[in-house]
């Protein structure tokens, strides 16, 4: 078992408490985790940081802002007459960011281009079929260019060099690959089999969503800082105290190598892996299957299964039916 480790949602607005203590938890143990950071943030939803404005955020929250300001597509051009002091602040305190970002990667950090904005312009599920929301998926292979070069230019402006890439949502299709490589990225941390593959030119690092029980092979935790709570942290330190020895830092070079071209069966193992998914979702919010999941349960696997096979008309009463 080898496991990475990333955060996505890293941004300037995210919430500093919470990163300072993931952070905190990395160091302690000497890991290098993933960090996926939205170059151009425009979701509102990572937006917890209240001492930092947003691009749109700056305009949209006073009515006089909003009057006399004139904006384009880039907070670097945000003019407005009476609040300039404000974006100085905010320039500064995304300055300061990706200040800390380059400090973080020349420290052995990756840094990941996690999306442009993080915005969903479409309802393609790409080619996992995780989720049905994506910033690229669907849309044409110019457009698709046009904005990973947006991103991707900002993170090198600032001194980053990403050669991998954090799609939001786990959504990404063919054209987005093929802009990928004419970009130079050469690997996407997603793939849900459990060793990494080779397709359309791209590295396909594993990244199977699984519960920390569940990780085997080379796989992928993924993490997002800004909505951990006191057990999470827990939880992360306590796994990581316990499997100190598996964690491995992202090296294309290690992992190109025990990389095969994707298959057929990694395909099929694909599939399966979303319906197992799919299923414990359904399972997670049904009363009545919980209860039967948990009655049912035991530490010898030949009981546990008995006990399942011998109550399962119990699942049809009313009694267990949700409400």
């Amino acid at each position: 078992m080898k496991i990475l480790l990333r955060f996505d949602d890293i941004t300037p607005y995210m919430e500093p408490n919470k990163w300072e203590r993931v952070l905190g938890i990395v160091q302690k143990y000497d890991i290098r985790p993933i960090l996926g950071v939205v170059p151009d943030c425009r979701d509102e939803k990572l937006m917890v940081d209240c001492s930092v404005n947003g691009p749109e955020r700056n305009i949209e929250a006073n009515p006089e802002f909003k009057a006399n300001a004139d904006t384009s597509d880039s907070p670097d051009m945000l003019i407005v007459g009476n609040y300039i002091d404000s974006i100085d602040n905010n320039k500064s305190n995304i300055s300061s960011f990706f200040s800390r970002m380059r400090e973080l990667e020349a420290g052995g950090y990756t840094i990941a281009q996690h999306g442009t904005t993080h915005i969903y312009d479409t309802d393609s599920s790409g080619l996992l079929h995780i989720n049905s929301f994506s910033e690229y998926a669907g849309l044409e292979y110019e457009v698709q260019l046009e904005k990973l070069q947006r991103g991707r230019d900002i993170l090198v402006s600032n001194g980053l060099n990403p050669k991998l890439f954090m799609a939001p949502g786990h959504t990404f299709d063919s054209n987005t690959l093929r802009a990928l490589r004419e970009l130079g990225f050469n690997a996407v941390t997603d793939g849900l089999t459990a060793a990494p593959y080779i397709r359309e030119g791209i590295l396909h690092v594993p990244c199977r969503l699984t519960g920390y029980d569940r990780v085997k092979g080379i796989d992928t935790i993924c993490l997002h800082p800004n909505m951990m709570e006191d057990e999470d942290f827990a939880e992360l330190e306590n796994f990581i105290g316990s499997h100190k020895e598996d964690f491995i830092s992202y090296d294309y070079d290690s992992l190109i190598k025990l990389a095969h071209n994707y298959s057929l069966a990694d395909r099929i193992t694909e599939a399966r892996t979303i319906l197992a998914r799919n299923a414990r979702n359904k399972i997670a919010g049904s009363k009545r299957i919980a209860w039967y999941m948990s009655y049912t349960n035991a530490e010898n696997t030949a009981k546990k299964w008995a006990k399942r096979l011998i109550c399962m008309p119990l699942l049809l009463t009313n009694k267990y039916r949700d409400n």
